[in-house]
């Protein structure tokens, strides 16, 4: 292995010739003005006609005669762009969207997106009130029950219960989808498809029978073709299998809302009000009757079962509307990246202990950190793509895990090569 020598400039200016005494451990303190001769690598590198390696061995040299001048450039380069990021208010998380997991270019999407043109054509071009039926909005119920069996007295008491919760709203004539006749008549809302409504229907009583349970059963499965929708596959009633251990239930929501034209007059505010309308009156009520617990003290409701006891063992109870699922995704999301910030702190501190150094670490943590503004410059201001997510933001862990790995592979680098330098040494 080559010798490494090391010219130390005197104080005068002139150069001392290489010797022992001249050579400097990595380790030392003192600021001094090192240059690193190697004749037989500046041998090939003259002789060699690799543009790149010469480039590069050139900017190896430059950097480490200049550390501080390196550090300082990075530093400002970093600190310039994420300021430019957070000026130019580039951190806009969108709302999702109908495409945000399809392919564009599909033939199916393509036809659903013509369909739901000629629906917004159909509205606009309307003199009067059409109120069209939003599958994203529509508020779904599903019961499973723990004994396998819905339909039961106690069971559904339990459904009916819960479907209380919209069906006893006076409000939501205004949201649902409208039925009109011939002579543009407001007939009222359009059915849900009700599994309290379909049992329940002309009747007072709390409880139902059990016969007036299979009496309605055998109704149903009569016009199977219409009702299916109420019976998991397990249920026959031809073959006598009246157990059914899930059902469920469907509540229409329609626009133009009061107070707008059409579908497409100021579309995401109407959405905005069904959301809101869907908080304060299905969601929140349903959470309170519930009674759903936090699980933990950085948790959210929203991640509990709703449970109800019966006679007949438990009911559980979910809910979904896609309106509802933006909302309940950002709350959720937004709560359990709380526990980033604990994230953070245990991996700065694995670190320090790793490393042997608090600076070293808290150093590290800056540039793993201060990626994720800068890494977004180039993704919104270089590339111009737009779109940015929730989930865009769980990056941050991947981040810290790369980051963390590189740093300990830096650092133990650096080590590496004092070792080897003592052994160039002696």
């Amino acid at each position: 292995m080559a010798e490494l020598e090391m010219v130390v400039g005197d104080a005068d200016g002139t150069e001392s010739m290489p010797n022992s005494s001249s050579r400097v451990h990595p380790a030392a303190t003192k600021a001094i003005d090192v240059h690193v001769e190697n004749p037989e690598a500046q041998t090939t590198a003259e002789e060699g006609s690799d543009f790149l390696t010469q480039g590069l061995t050139r900017y190896a040299l430059w950097s480490f005669n200049r550390p501080l001048t390196v550090i300082m450039a990075v530093f400002f380069y970093l600190i310039t762009l994420t300021v430019i990021v957070i000026a130019g208010q580039f951190f806009v998380i969108n709302e999702s969207g109908a495409h945000d997991w399809k392919v564009i270019t599909s033939p199916t999407t393509e036809r659903v997106d013509a369909l739901d043109a000629a629906i917004l054509d159909t509205s606009a071009t309307s003199s009067s009130p059409l109120f069209v039926n939003q599958d994203e909005w529509a508020f779904s119920f599903m019961f499973k029950a723990s004994n396998g069996n819905v339909f039961t007295p106690a069971n559904l008491k339990a459904v009916k219960d819960a479907e209380a919760v919209i069906s006893s709203l006076s409000s939501y004539s205004e949201y649902c989808v409208q039925l009109y006749s011939e002579s543009q008549e407001n007939l009222g809302c359009v059915s849900p498809k009700s599994v309290s409504g379909a049992f329940y229907e002309n009747k007072t009583t709390e409880y139902l029978t059990q016969a007036e349970i299979n009496a309605t059963l055998a109704l149903l499965w009569e016009d199977l073709a219409a009702y299916s929708f109420f019976f998991d596959k397990g249920f026959n009633y031809t073959e006598g299998r009246l157990s059914s251990k899930y059902t469920r239930s469907l509540y229409y929501f329609g626009a133009p809302l009061h107070g707008y034209d059409t579908i497409s007059h100021d579309e995401e505010k109407q959405e905005e009000d069904v959301q809101q309308y869907q908080i304060d009156n299905l969601l929140d009520p349903l959470i309170n009757m519930y009674d759903l617990p936090l699980k933990w003290a950085l948790g959210t409701k929203l991640t509990s079962k709703a449970v109800q006891s019966t006679d007949d063992g438990e009911m559980e109870v979910l809910w979904i509307s896609w309106t509802l699922y933006n909302y309940e995704q950002v709350s959720i999301v937004a709560t359990d990246f709380l526990w980033a910030f604990f994230c953070i702190i245990a991996v700065w501190v694995y670190m320090s202990v790793h490393t042997g150094s608090l600076m070293l670490a808290s150093t590290g943590m800056f540039e793993i950190m201060i990626t994720f503004p800068v890494t977004y410059f180039y993704y919104r201001a270089i590339f111009q793509v737009t779109y940015f997510s929730t989930l865009h933001i769980l990056a941050i862990f991947v981040m810290l895990g790369i980051g963390a790995d590189d740093t300990f592979v830096f650092v133990d680098a650096f080590k590496q090569a004092g070792l080897e330098l003592q052994d160039v040494q002696s």
